[in-house]
């Protein structure tokens, strides 16, 4: 099941998050979605509304390694786009993975993104940043 993440969430998405980033505020705010198996949050996608120069954009996408490969990253990113095609009728999302992930990234290309370019420095050091995007039609 996907649905929109609660505050109850909190600690077992921190069991799996790659950051170590306190989601309490994306909760509060509506913008994580979860996948939940068997009563359990298997995987979560970040998002905000005008995130990329005034465009949605997916911050964070993360299957739990147990549940890799079983088509969970590629339903919740599917759920996350048609948020935003309900939310917005359309138009443009972005996404944004390290350079150094080329899973994340492969996941991205093989989903139908394309890749938008790279950027230097977002994180304070010299390390590349890959930006992807799609465009949503409306429903």
């Amino acid at each position: 099941m996907i649905r929109t993440g609660k505050q109850s969430d909190r600690e077992a998405i921190a069991t799996f998050d790659r950051i170590d980033a306190d989601r309490s505020s994306e909760l509060a705010e509506g913008r994580v979605m979860v996948v939940v198996t068997g009563g359990e949050v298997v995987a979560f996608a970040t998002f905000r509304e005008g995130g990329f120069f005034g465009r949605p954009c997916v911050d964070s996408l993360t299957v739990k390694p147990t549940h890799h490969h079983r088509g969970i990253g590629r339903s919740l990113i599917r759920a996350v786009e048609k948020r935003v095609r309900s939310e917005r009728g359309g138009g443009r999302v972005f996404a944004a993975t390290p350079e150094k992930v080329t899973a994340l990234r492969d996941f991205y290309e093989r989903g139908g993104w394309s890749f938008a370019g790279t950027v230097r420095g977002v994180r304070g050091d010299d390390a590349a940043d890959c930006l992807y995007f799609r465009d949503l039609v409306s429903a």
